[in-house]
């Protein structure tokens, strides 16, 4: 047997035979972490993984371990630490090395495949140490199918983690013995698509009802798995199927789950340890009594459930949704003619509610609030689960299949429901009359890209300028000393040549893209050495996307009529986006290059309405029409340019939207750009505020029916979904704020709204004043 230098000094360090190491503090004590192996919790515990020697003495100790056991261990953990640190895993030599590591693990396992304690390390490897999409070795596996109790190896080895790793070893037992049922909700808890995790959790409700190895199952096991099992079902609306699983029950358990029984369990199933928890789904199986027509069922279930009670303190959120969904059951079962408006914003503003955006929707129906329906059935189809999963080997045939049917009937189900709510968003579309603007809007979306700038090599002799940081924002307060930039804006790059002056600089006016950047480049131009300056031109480029403009360049940035402006590629994945969007990487980085501009070109406004050219491709207006909605307004100084104005006495509804519109205008200067880092860049002049040229442009997603009739004192571009969703492949990332939901009460006196923008939404109360005014107040909010 051959033990590597690591090992070999752990070895001898443990028996004596080399130094104690440098460690000076006595070994500590360390309480338990459920969520950590007991040898990586003693190594946190006694000064980390620097020290293999002084970490196999410990485990000897305290883990009972032999010394060659117990030092392979302290070498194994070392050198995964090491490797973490020091090596991406897309790197090829961290594949070999970690497939070096597990050699390691397996062997121990394979020494004592038995000792519980090994198992632990073992599974802590593969849950957490070996990357969660790596495949264990063969030889694993292996080990596990023979071993003398597959199960229980199984068991004890997929408690850390979800990783690929875990479930292929979870199923690799199950090949060879498939009948333990809480493997089989091991692996329920491991798959993440919906199907899969039906099938499962059925596989193991069969398994334990038929009872494993003649012994009786507990009760309260085998009701905490049978919740389960409703609870995923009727989370994603498979009404029908729950009821008929419940209904399937034995008498015992279903009697705990009309009695509201909650509390954990801890139980021994088959062998093999049980813990879960016991959930009241009275109210969800009463909503589901309720979708399917049987009312009578409904209220014998809703007659056990006591009203919510109250601390001293007030009610715990837990205990709101709670009540909200008592009353909202109570409603369905007892209509009145009382205006359910509070009610139902209350349910949709209430994560917690618990019975379902699909009973919400139906009862919406029934109150005639068609909108709030149409909202819910949206967000059931949007918040569908995408997941995959594909299971490795070990899947009974009946299992597969199962998950098969499952999935088609989800399908169905969701088909049926984006339908419905189609429909409904076409129905609302046609109250409000033609859209003049929307077939121009996507001819232009069709259109392909303007005209964009060449891009050079850096002249000879000249390469990028590459100071610290600090120089950086020096350099720049001397470029602007005795210019006067407008407020707000964000410089990047300054230069004067006599009377003449230019100014480079970054906003989102045109370009809502959140947190992810500064949004697109503006230039201003002045003949006065920068005392005063021309209107802000749109360039049209975006940060990231691919170009960066480099903040200091020994290229001059005037050249005639030409801006010579040096620029870095860090272009931007956008399919790598999430929020918050940390740790963006760049897919495509070069440097040495700069873009010639012309001037002209960035002036040059075809129609004459005082948008350039450029400016009107991203605002979606007609760069050869002065008047792109045909409403009298030339589009530069129109607010709403792809909305017909109609002049008429301003509705309860467009004074709504206008309390809302001022409460909302400015939420985008919450955003914390992320980006990708890049560095030396500072922007300079604008600390702490918001970048700005003084154009600030609203994009909503709304019915622009809405909006005909309003005056916004800034400009407002109204979108429809499809058309955002042009914009988004034209442009690139774009986060609108959409209008969710916009609806009144019965009296037209109270309105409600809720926003989206991707990156932060809302929910907004409106409401009507004694004078005719509305005030807008946000009842709630999010941000990434």
């Amino acid at each position: 047997m051959r033990i590597s230098r690591l090992h070999a000094l752990a070895l001898a360090g443990l028996l004596g035979l080399a130094g104690t190491g440098t460690a000076s503090a006595a070994d500590k004590a360390c309480p338990e972490d459920l969520y950590e192996s007991r040898a990586v919790q003693l190594a946190k515990c006694n000064g980390g993984f620097d020290d293999p020697q002084r970490l196999a003495r410990i485990y000897s100790r305290e883990l009972g371990l032999s010394a060659e056991a117990a030092a392979r261990l302290a070498g194994a953990l070392a050198a995964s630490k090491a490797l973490a640190e020091k090596r991406s895993q897309d790197d090829p030599a961290f594949e070999t090395e970690i497939r070096r590591i597990e050699s390691e693990f397996i062997f121990l396992l394979n020494q004592a495949p038995d000792d519980p304690r090994i198992a632990d390390e073992v599974s802590w490897f593969y849950g957490e140490g070996l990357g969660g999409s790596r495949a264990p070795s063969p030889a694993l596996l292996d080990l596990v199918a023979r071993s003398a109790d597959p199960v229980r190896l199984a068991a004890r080895l997929t408690k850390h983690g979800n990783s690929r790793a875990t479930e292929e070893i979870l199923f690799a037992a199950l090949a060879v013995r498939p009948e333990p049922a809480v493997l089989w909700r091991r692996a329920a808890q491991l798959a993440y698509d919906p199907p899969w995790k039906i099938a499962f959790l059925e596989e193991a409700s069969r398994r334990i009802a038929a009872g494993e190895a003649g012994r009786p199952v507990s009760t309260a096991a085998a009701t905490a798995l049978a919740e389960e099992l409703l609870a995923e079902q009727l989370g994603v609306g498979l009404v029908p199927q729950a009821l008929a699983a419940f209904q399937s029950l034995p008498p015992a358990v279903r009697s705990r789950i009309e009695q509201g029984s909650e509390g954990e369990v801890k139980a021994e199933v088959g062998g093999l340890p049980f813990e879960g928890w016991l959930l009241d789904l009275r109210r969800q199986l009463a909503a589901a009594y309720l979708l399917t027509g049987d009312a009578r069922a409904a209220a014998r279930l809703m007659a056990t459930i006591a009203p919510v009670p109250k601390t001293r303190q007030g009610r715990a959120p837990e205990a709101r949704a709670e009540e909200l969904a008592q009353r909202v059951l109570e409603r369905w079962l007892h209509p009145s003619r009382k205006d359910p408006f509070n009610l139902l914003t209350g349910a949709l503003a209430d994560e917690r509610l618990g019975i379902g955006k699909l009973a919400l929707a139906r009862l919406a129906e029934r109150e005639r609030y068609p909108a709030v329906a149409a909202y819910c059935l949206d967000f059931l189809v949007r918040n569908k689960s995408e997941s995959s999963f594909e299971p490795a080997r070990g899947v009974p045939a009946r299992v597969r299949a199962a998950a098969e049917a499952m999935r088609g009937e989800i399908e169905k189900l969701y088909q049926s429901l984006a339908d419905e709510e189609s429909a409904d968003r076409e129905a609302a579309r046609t109250a409000f009359g033609p859209d003049p603007a929307g077939a121009t809007v996507a001819r232009l979306l069709r259109a392909p890209a303007a005209v964009r700038f060449a891009e050079r090599p850096l002249p000879d002799g000249i390469a990028p300028v590459e100071p610290p940081r600090e120089e950086v924002e020096q350099r720049q307060q001397t470029m602007v000393a005795g210019m006067e930039l407008p407020a707000g804006f964000g410089l990047v790059r300054a230069e004067r040549q006599g009377d003449r002056a230019v100014a480079i600089g970054e906003s989102q006016d045109y370009d809502p893209v959140g947190e992810v950047s500064s949004g697109a480049y503006w230039v201003l131009l002045s003949s006065d050495g920068g005392r005063t300056w021309g209107p802000p031109l749109y360039t049209g480029l975006r940060v990231n996307q691919p170009y960066v403009a480099r903040a200091l360049s020994r290229l001059p940035l005037l050249a005639g009529d030409h801006l010579q402006v040096e620029v870095e590629i860090a272009e931007l994945d956008a399919s790598k986006i999430v929020f918050p969007p940390v740790l963006l990487t760049p897919k495509r980085t070069a440097k040495g290059l700069y873009l010639d501009i012309p001037l002209d070109l960035l002036r040059k406004d075809t129609d004459g309405d005082g948008l350039t050219d450029l400016a009107e491709e991203r605002l979606m207006t007609d760069p050869e029409s002065r008047d792109t909605d045909g409403d009298g307004l030339e589009d530069g100084v129109d607010p709403l340019p792809n909305v017909p104005f109609r002049r008429e006495a301003p509705s309860a509804s467009t004074r709504a939207l206008a309390a809302f519109l001022g409460e909302t205008w400015n939420v985008d200067r919450a955003a914390i750009i992320e980006g990708i880092p890049a560095g030396p860049r500072v922007l300079c002049c604008a600390k702490g505020g918001v970048r700005t040229v003084d154009e600030k442009t609203l994009f909503l997603i709304a019915d622009r029916g809405l909006f005909a009739a309003l005056q916004p004192t800034g400009r407002v571009v109204v979108l429809t979904p499809e058309e955002a969703g042009a914009a988004l492949q034209k442009f690139g990332p774009f986060f609108p704020q959409q209008l969710e939901l916009f609806v009144f009460d019965r009296s037209g006196r109270r309105a409600y709204v809720i926003w989206n923008a991707s990156w932060q939404g809302g929910q907004t109360l409106l409401e009507e004043q004694p004078d005719g005014t509305w005030k807008a107040k946000a009842t709630g909010g999010w941000i990434t």
